[in-house]
């Protein structure tokens, strides 16, 4: 059986609508699996030059008891945890907690300057900031 030009080209829409979909469903499944990282932002105040004081919610104080590791001025510094005054003040029925950071701080910072920390409490997947776009939230 003898095909001609036209009839040939049949074959090669139904491959790319093939590769099409299968491009589509590639891209929705990545979305759906890919998170990023929501970051928070503190302000702290220096105590001296290792150690600043920040005041947070009992969810935050859970998520410095966890990790070890915060960022200052875009820099990865490590941190512990010098001490912690627990129900210094209550706002509409949340607690929130004095904690006492020991980090490495640049030199530029002196005692009773404000600090900002960025950390990161959680993951957000993409498919979920795609919906929130969708709803205007």
């Amino acid at each position: 059986m003898k095909y001609k030009d036209y009839e040939k080209f049949g074959l090669a829409r139904l491959f790319i609508v093939i590769l099409l979909v299968f491009f589509v469903f590639l891209l929705i499944f990545s979305v759906a699996w890919t998170s990023i990282k929501d970051c928070s932002l503190l302000s702290g105040v220096t105590t001296s030059s290792r150690q600043v004081m920040i005041i947070v919610s009992a969810k935050q104080a859970s998520w410095f008891y966890r990790n070890t590791y915060v960022m200052i001025d875009g820099e990865k510094k490590k941190f512990s945890i010098d001490r912690v005054n627990k129900n210094i003040l209550n706002n509409n029925q949340k607690n929130y907690h004095q904690m006492f950071l020991k980090i490495d701080l640049p030199k530029r910072y002196r005692v009773n300057d404000t600090v900002m920390i960025s950390f990161h409490p959680k993951s957000v997947s993409l498919w979920s900031i795609f919906f929130k776009t969708w709803k205007g939230d």
